[in-house]
């Protein structure tokens, strides 16, 4: 049984569905007690490439995916990451 699963995936428009249904598949005939998360950060000295509704449609392409597959999803990052970078009204 796990108590939690996370999902890192590569924040490109291409990559969003297909990194979160391959992170998924890893969780397949697993029993999840715990949220599925999708990690959003970047590296340090990275850049972020996205505006506020391109990175929140990106994560709402994620939650989609993890709502799809049955299990529960869960956003995860700093509260500055929410207040500046986010349309938090517009997260799944």
């Amino acid at each position: 049984m796990l108590d939690f699963a996370a999902i890192d995936f590569e924040t490109a428009k291409k990559n969003a569905v297909s990194q979160t249904k391959k992170a998924l598949s890893y969780l397949s005939g697993k029993k999840i007690t715990a949220p599925v998360a999708v990690d959003i950060e970047l590296e340090k000295g990275a850049q972020l490439e996205f505006s506020k509704s391109e990175l929140t449609a990106l994560v709402n392409l994620a939650v989609n995916e993890i709502k799809k597959a049955g299990y529960n999803p869960l956003v995860y990052s700093s509260v500055s990451w929410f207040n500046d970078r986010f349309e938090v009204e517009e997260i799944a």
